[in-house]
């Protein structure tokens, strides 16, 4: 029942298909959701790679698209994945972490990895949870020294929540809820 509390999980416990339709070849696409628990705190690169192995092995995943968000220590492990290495940052199609938490200092330092495999960021954070904001203020400016315009910044007047409220496909910012801003990159 923790799982279903907020964020996507809550969505589909409540009868939402996740499917959208791609604003740049105008097809549907249904989105295989996977939804990994850590035993603590969040999921490290390398499980998240180990994760993503496992349901590439099981599911016809169009590899060209995978897509990874979170949210709090789920941005964490977002953030930590798409900045490990350019092996795992390659796999990364685009990137939605809201409100994530500091990264380690390593990984703060390879911003350009994202800018290399030319992942796209769209990033949350809240003026009422500034020490959270910080985080993807600055991881959002670092990938755009390495590559203009890579990532975007959406700062909200909220504290650290409101996840069901992004995650809805009824959430639109400039036109897009994040289902389709995703679906417009690929590998």
């Amino acid at each position: 029942s923790k799982l279903a509390y907020d964020g996507i999980p809550y969505w589909i416990n409540n009868g939402v298909r996740f499917q959208a339709v791609n604003p740049v070849d105008a097809k549907l696409y249904k989105f295989i959701v996977v939804c990994p628990q850590a035993l603590e705190w969040g999921l490290t690169p390398k499980m998240l790679n180990n994760v993503l192995d496992q349901v590439v092995a099981k599911y016809r995943v169009d590899t060209t698209r995978i897509y990874l968000t979170g949210y709090s220590a789920g941005g964490w492990a977002t953030v930590m994945a798409i900045t490990e290495n350019l092996q795992y940052s390659k796999r990364i199609a685009a990137a939605v972490p809201m409100s994530p938490n500091a990264i380690d200092n390593a990984n703060d330092k390879r911003f350009h990895l994202v800018a290399d495999a030319n992942v796209h960021c769209w990033y949350f954070g809240g003026t009422d949870e500034l020490s959270f904001l910080e985080n993807p203020q600055r991881y959002a400016d670092s990938t755009n020294n390495y590559k203009p315009g890579l990532a975007r910044l959406t700062v909200t007047p909220n504290r650290h929540c409101c996840w069901k409220e992004f995650y809805d496909p009824a959430f639109r910012q400039e036109g897009m809820n994040i289902y389709e801003w995703m679906l417009q990159y690929k590998r």
